[in-house]
């Protein structure tokens, strides 16, 4: 049996006809970019997640840059994030001239709120908490905070899609929260895309702008910008497979007990700990492996069994961040740096195929 670790095809596959249909009438009306279809997805996409308003962008990193850029962040402020999390969150920060602040993870592998405070000075001006594998972040201490010291709170949800903390959809709850669209994400398009969410309209105006050169109106360019638009076969793909999510993400979950199940009794590693009153959505099933990760690895990949590392290296032991860290303020991600390991995870993975997987770490550390 071959177990891969994540299957896009069958994903799509369901869509096959209808993108054919999608493709077609595209290139017969030659509207690539902009119009109905956009506004459409904008409109579906919002609801679903409970916000006001959704901007469609190019990517989910651009969706980090615009939404720090109309929050106002700039050269010479700080903005803090999570020390576990894909490097385009701190490249973002950098890219509009800031610092990433680093804090360590708690052991719901998302930033600790609770170190977040000392880590706040004079030009601090947001938060970006990262809510890693599907998994909520602290968000009602992070907001506390946020408003003790009057910051912004730009939610990445780019693997939290319709993931809740206390029955509130993660993206909605900060000033603005940011989607990737990633063909691997849990709602994935064909390609790059991404949107960004908000429930005011003067920061949804002004992103709205941001994201199209400056200009809500054609020729009429009243501040400056960029071009990360979301092109239309983007978003009638989107908007297709935005009928499946729930489904989608129920059957993550129920893959994701059966592994709980099955692994359970397995003392050389650890499951994934659900924050109380959260809503996992496991974009990644991440297990921590006590002992011997790589011969593991290895003794999977032997039986076919495809497993990830999310992420090899911590942003902060990468090479343009690591310089003034100190690694002692960050004992946590460093230790699950050596331990992490994601399983296979997608809606199309079988029960047999679980079993198989669980059945293999089993005996692997039954050696």
């Amino acid at each position: 049996m071959k177990v891969k670790f994540n299957n896009l095809y069958l994903q799509n596959k369901i869509f096959f006809k209808e993108s054919k249909k999608i493709f077609y009438n595209a290139i017969v009306s030659s509207k690539f970019i902009g119009g109905k279809e956009i506004a459409s997805f904008e409109s579906n996409f919002s609801k679903i997640v409970n916000s006001k308003y959704c901007v469609s962008v190019a990517n989910g990193t651009d969706a980090l840059i615009i939404s720090l850029k109309c929050l106002g962040i700039g050269y010479g402020d700080e903005v803090i994030t999570s020390a576990h999390t894909w490097v385009s969150t701190a490249g973002a920060i950098v890219a509009v001239g800031a610092k990433p602040v680093f804090v360590d993870t708690d052991k719901f592998f998302c930033i600790d709120a609770d170190k977040v405070e000392k880590k706040i000075s004079k030009k601090t001006k947001a938060i970006i908490p990262v809510h890693l594998y599907g998994q909520s972040c602290n968000m009602y201490k992070l907001i506390s905070v946020a408003k003790k010291y009057n910051l912004k709170i730009i939610e990445d949800c780019a693997q939290a899609h319709l993931s809740k903390y206390k029955n509130k959809i993660l993206g909605s709850i900060g000033d603005v929260g940011t989607f990737s669209f990633f063909p691997a994400k849990n709602l994935g398009s064909i390609g790059d895309a991404g949107a960004i969410v908000c429930n005011k309209k003067k920061i949804y105006e002004s992103i709205k702008r941001y994201r199209n050169h400056g200009s809500i109106k054609k020729n009429e360019h009243t501040t400056f910008g960029i071009n990360s638009r979301m092109d239309n076969i983007h978003a009638l793909f989107l908007n297709k497979k935005l009928k499946f999510l729930k489904k989608f993400n129920h059957k993550r979950k129920n893959l994701s007990k059966l592994y709980q199940k099955k692994l359970h009794d397995n003392t050389d590693i650890e499951l994934p700990v659900i924050r109380k009153d959260s809503e996992h959505t496991y974009h990644q099933y991440v297990i921590k492996v006590k002992k011997n990760r790589e011969g593991l690895i290895n003794y999977l990949k032997n039986k076919n069994i495809e497993t990830s590392i999310h992420y090899p290296k911590m942003v902060i032991s990468l090479k343009p961040y690591k310089k003034h860290i100190n690694k002692n303020e960050f004992i946590n991600c460093l230790k699950d740096e050596k331990s992490i390991l994601s399983l296979p995870m997608h809606p199309f993975l079988t029960e047999k195929e679980i079993s198989f997987v669980c059945k293999n770490i089993n005996s692997f550390f039954k050696k």
